[in-house]
């Protein structure tokens, strides 16, 4: 049996690296997410499931931004802006909350935490020096 626990210990490093990555793929799905993080927390990676999972996020909020298109017109493109933030916003909190529904109340504070963290740092950074975020 000993031999076995020395095997197993590089082996299950290895696959936690491998649904951490799957994890930080961009375009995954509430299922195929929800399913991974459920992998990583029987695996004992909660904590790296939840840091990957938030910056998985936090990249397609900038990706999405990024794609919006200002033609000149300033409302227009606060008006897209905003709707694309609190999209991206509300869907990762749904996210989150259904894939780390064990600890509800600390992944509220952790998720609440990383928006204020998000808009702090992109939204109210970038207006404040006078750029499109």
């Amino acid at each position: 049996m000993p031999q076995l626990a020395a095997k197993l210990t590089p082996l299950m490093s290895s696959l936690i690296s491998a649904l951490l990555q799957a994890l930080s793929y961009p375009h995954n799905h509430k299922e195929a997410v929800k399913k991974l993080i459920s992998l990583l927390i029987r695996l004992d990676a909660g904590a790296a499931a939840r840091t990957t999972f938030l910056a998985a996020r936090t990249e397609t909020a900038r990706r999405l931004v990024r794609m919006i298109r200002f033609d000149g017109h300033i409302g227009t493109y606060i008006s897209e802006l905003s709707i694309t933030i609190f999209t991206v916003i509300k869907h990762s909190a749904d996210w989150f909350l259904a894939s780390f529904k064990e600890n509800e109340v600390a992944s509220s504070e952790s998720c609440l935490c990383y928006l204020k963290r998000y808009l702090r740092h992109n939204v109210l950074k970038a207006s404040s020096n006078g750029q499109n975020p």
